[in-house]
């Protein structure tokens, strides 16, 4: 089943919080198929999901920093990670070994050079992507008059096309601006 892993823990009228997942926390749970992380968790022990073959998908969040030996070992049913932390985690070895060779990560926008460059590379060559950051939608004020279309450059850059229709022609979007097509940074 799925895991949401408590950012809290009650004992004896004491409450405590949570920041790590523990040496082999988890390993050979071979019914859990997604784990979601707290965003208070800093790192993921040795050997905390090592053979968990049913496991498809893991969110970790922006605060996780390292990741122990071993982790996610022989998750051979892993298919999808989202690592939400902007600097990649340091990863321990071997912690992805054994894994699915179809398994995607997506990263945060602005984060894929850094991602690319550190050893989440050896595991995932050609197969990190940022997310995307935001949608955009675009629309003529008068379909008669033609369209735009909307193409994803990247995370946060679009490229906008204005198409008149025929007998028509671009002047300008409604900001003034005459580019055709249009580049579009959001920051």
């Amino acid at each position: 089943g799925d895991l949401i892993i408590p950012s809290t823990i009650s004992y004896n009228g004491t409450t405590n919080s949570v920041t790590s997942i523990g040496e082999c926390a988890f390993e050979g749970c071979s019914s859990l198929t997604s784990v979601t992380i707290p965003n208070s968790f800093t790192s993921i022990g040795v050997c905390a999901f090592e053979g968990c073959s049913s496991l498809t998908s893991v969110t970790i969040p922006n605060g996780v920093t390292s990741i122990g030996y071993w982790a996610f070992r022989g998750c051979s049913g892993l298919t999808s990670i989202v690592s939400n932390a902007i600097v990649p985690p340091v990863l321990g070895g071997e912690v992805f070994s054994y894994t699915n060779n179809y398994c995607n990560v997506t990263v945060p926008c602005g984060s894929l050079v850094a991602y690319i460059a550190s050893s989440w590379n050896n595991y995932f060559p050609n197969r990190i992507t940022e997310g995307l950051s935001f949608d955009l939608s675009v629309a003529a004020n008068d379909d008669s008059f033609g369209s735009v279309s909307v193409e994803t450059q990247s995370c946060n850059v679009r490229t906008l096309t204005a198409t008149p229709s025929s007998c028509k022609s671009f002047v300008a979007w409604n900001d003034g601006n005459t580019d055709n097509p249009r580049t579009v940074t959001i920051t």
